[in-house]
């Protein structure tokens, strides 16, 4: 891939495994055990997604989503909503469920690290995502 200055880092999904009573699955240490989840991200041109003729994003399946530090957001409102998270980043458009909870395993020039999301908002241009960082 190459270097974006918009989006200059990487990060990975994480999603608790369940059983099939939707138990969380525990390792031999008792965490929960995580699997990285694969999701649509929207291909660019001109830094803008591309679509089809019917306005639908062109996408392609990956494990590994590009991202960039925005802001900080305590207290942030959107919509309505009240979202309080310590950081948001933007990556491209991704197309399926990040779903509050899951951990994103992230990669930046200093060090990889885990956060638990908060809320994702697709919008026009890509999606943002808040999150608290797993403290250790």
């Amino acid at each position: 891939m190459a270097y974006n200055p918009r989006f200059p880092y990487t990060l990975q999904v994480l999603r608790a495994e369940m059983d099939d009573n939707g138990e969380p699955i525990f390792d031999s240490d008792a965490k929960p055990s995580y699997k990285t989840v694969s999701v649509l991200v929207a291909d660019y041109e001109k830094q803008m997604p591309k679509r089809d003729k019917d306005g639908v994003p062109v996408t392609r399946e990956t494990d590994t989503i590009p991202f960039g530090y925005r802001q900080q957001t305590a207290n942030a409102v959107i919509n309505g909503d009240v979202i309080i998270a310590e950081m948001k980043i933007a990556c491209p458009l991704v197309i399926g469920e990040i779903m509050t909870k899951d951990l994103l395993e992230m990669t930046d020039d200093d060090r990889t690290f885990r956060a638990e999301v908060v809320k994702k908002i697709n919008t026009n241009f890509g999606t943002n995502i808040w999150y608290n960082e797993v403290k250790q």
